[in-house]
């Protein structure tokens, strides 16, 4: 994983939001990160840098499911995740 992906996401349990340093210092949110991050397209990650936007990932306590969105991005960027991930 990219030094700047991990800059510009946010992980919520459905109580607290992690940030960059949280997801790197525990082993737990790390490897939730990796396990669901590879099915989301590194070139889509990308642009929502260039827009200096978050990934907001959401989960339940246990870990076992994401929901994607991509938060303070411009309308365009979220119109193409629409099209993309909700069918």
């Amino acid at each position: 994983m990219e030094k700047d992906f991990i800059n510009n996401i946010v992980i919520f349990d459905g109580q607290k939001e992690y940030t960059s340093l949280e997801i790197i210092n525990s082993k737990e949110l790390y490897s939730f990160l990796n396990r669901y991050l590879i099915i989301f397209p590194a070139e889509f990650m990308q642009k929502i840098i260039l827009e200096n936007g978050i990934l907001y990932i959401s989960t339940n306590k246990t870990f076992s499911e994401a929901t994607f969105e991509p938060r303070n991005v411009s309308i365009e960027l979220r119109e193409e995740f629409r099209k993309i991930y909700d069918h």
